[in-house]
Order: C-alpha cells, then structure tokens, then sequence
C-alpha cells in the first residue's frame, strides 16, 4: 500500500510541474509577442488553443471549433470575441454561404501561433529527448499507463 500511495505523490508532483511549465510557456510566450508588439499580457489557454486550432485546421465556424476542442458553443464564441477585439483572428464569410461566420487568423494571429508552435516543438523535443532512456517494452507500458490515467480523470 505504501508504494501506491507513493505513487500518488509523485503523479501530484508530476501535475503540479506540468501546471508550472504551463505557466512558464505561456509567460515565454507573452515576452515573445511583446517583443514583436503583439499585447498578449492577460491571454488564456483556451484563447490559445483556440489559435491554435485555426491556425493548424484553417478556417472554422463556432460549431467545427466546438467539437474539435470539446467545448460548448457558447464559450467558443466568448472565446472568438475576445480574439476579435485583440484582432488575433478575423470573421469571414464563405462564398457558398453568407450567413454561417468562420474565423481566420489575422497576421498578428499567425504569429501568435507561429510562437505557440515553436514553444510547442521545443517541448516535446525534450520529451523525446527523454523518452529514449527507455526500452520499447517500457514505452508501451508508459502509454499503456498514461492512457489508462487520461481514462480515469
């Protein structure tokens, strides 16, 4: 029993440092965007994730962007407003349909996701990186073991 609940400790350490390498990237990336005056001091995750969608599927409506982030209609829009006032991402209209809006990134938006992208890289560079101590049996049993953990919380 001792060695499960010591196991706990060290997942809950694990969470706390992957909160705090969060943090450190997106602070990583608001220096970035100022260097580059782009005014990102108070963006979100979700408005980041959100350009990020974007910028990797294209050009998405409310609904599409929805379902690929797993979120509700409503905190999409909150999500795309607050983007549009920060002209990170533009409203447009397809020519087949004039009425259903899509989003796209603006300049400034690309190269917000530029950025994210690069942060995005680096990390799982080193996560890579660390992966290759292990043999390929114990990789399977690390995803084995992640996967088993995503379908629990």
């Amino acid at each position: 029993m001792q060695l499960e609940k010591n196991i706990v400790l060290t997942l809950q350490k694990l969470l706390h440092k992957r909160e705090d390498a969060i943090k450190q990237e997106q602070e990583e990336l608001i220096t970035k965007t100022k260097e580059l005056s782009l005014n990102l001091a108070d963006i979100t995750l979700s408005e980041l994730h959100v350009i990020d969608c974007i910028g990797t599927h294209g050009t998405r409506n409310v609904t599409s962007l929805s379902k690929q982030m797993d979120m509700t209609r409503g905190a999409i829009s909150k999500i795309c407003s607050k983007l549009l006032k920060r002209e990170a991402i533009e409203k447009i209209h397809l020519t087949n349909n004039q009425k259903e809006v899509h989003f796209k990134l603006t300049k400034s938006g690309e190269k917000i996701f530029s950025l994210h992208e690069t942060l995005h890289q680096a990390a799982e560079e080193k996560v890579l990186h660390f992966l290759k101590r292990y043999t390929p049996a114990e990789l399977q049993f690390i995803d084995r073991l992640l996967k088993d953990i995503i379908s629990e919380l």
